[in-house]
């Protein structure tokens, strides 16, 4: 058993309220198979004593709470997490961007967190600046990401290397077997800051897409998702998705302005105002 220590139960009322025909389903179902990835922290990830972390266990530890559930927690390669879901081994897939070409086989909870994909190289390269600057590129690519699909949906030419998680693929481009590697910004940047790798890799141009990061289920599993959608929705409303960002990513404060950056425009309107008042008085004067 595992002990749920976040403090979220302080927030607003709690008002999740299931169907009969949900309450049944839990009971007759009773446990829920959750699967993750291996390694895709933030997010999912195994620490050193093998426990399940991350920003969706964390949902789902406090859902089971609310909600009423025994969560069961399993992890696998991004590849093999989804081939169980889609044969039954496992009931929901704890992350998965949504796309129209997966809908036609997962069935998608509501979006949880934006996740951010940029292109990602040697800190000493210059010559990719953009999407198009792959085209005859090695790009390193998570097997069954949707970074895949998305050149291809842009014509763009590459030859792929494929790699377990987003942490050897970016190992690959900082070895020089890859060009580039398409990340999804906060697991390359945890990979990076916590192996101390930010001199030998960088970002570069805006992000390709925001990747809506979701739970998923095989098409035979409709109300176990509207379920985890009653409670994803209140975790939004009661702010408990909010607290569990800021505990896992922090808040990013931007420089404080000052008082003349603060009130510039108010200045310069009183500036110009006393301005053209003096050169009222002034003008009134010389008619006199």
């Amino acid at each position: 058993t595992e002990i749920y220590t976040l403090s979220l139960h302080d927030a607003l009322p709690i008002c999740i309220e299931l169907s009969g025909e949900e309450r049944e389903y839990l009971r007759a179902k009773g446990s829920i198979v959750f699967v993750s990835q291996t390694r895709y922290p933030p997010f999912e990830f195994t620490d050193e004593s093998r426990q399940h972390e991350g920003m969706m266990l964390d949902v789902i530890r406090w859902m089971a709470v609310e909600v009423g559930f025994q969560p069961v927690f399993t992890d696998m390669t991004f590849k093999h997490a989804q081939e169980a879901v889609l044969t039954g081994e496992a009931d929901v897939l704890t992350s998965l961007f949504y796309s129209d070409q997966r809908n036609e086989r997962f069935e998608f909870t509501a979006t949880l967190f934006d996740v951010p994909a940029s292109i990602f190289v040697k800190a000493e390269r210059t010559d990719i600046k953009d999407l198009n600057d792959l085209n005859g590129k090695i790009i390193a690519i998570q097997k069954g990401d949707y970074a895949k699909d998305f050149l291809e949906s842009r014509k763009i030419g590459f030859d792929r290397l494929d790699a377990e998680d987003f942490a050897q693929a970016t190992d690959i481009v900082i070895a020089g077997q890859a060009d580039a590697v398409i990340g999804d910004e906060q697991i390359v940047l945890y990979h990076i800051f916590s192996n101390r790798l930010t001199n030998c890799i960088k970002k570069i141009a805006e992000p390709l897409y925001i990747g809506k990061n979701c739970m998923a289920s095989n098409k035979n599993n409709a109300m176990l998702i509207g379920i985890l959608n009653k409670g994803i929705q209140e975790a939004r409303r009661t702010g408990v998705l909010n607290k569990i960002s800021t505990k896992w990513l922090g808040t990013v404060y931007g420089p404080r302005e000052s008082f003349l950056q603060r009130y510039i425009w108010p200045l310069s309107s009183v500036a110009i105002g006393l301005l053209l008042l003096s050169l009222a008085v002034w003008i009134w004067n010389v008619r006199l």
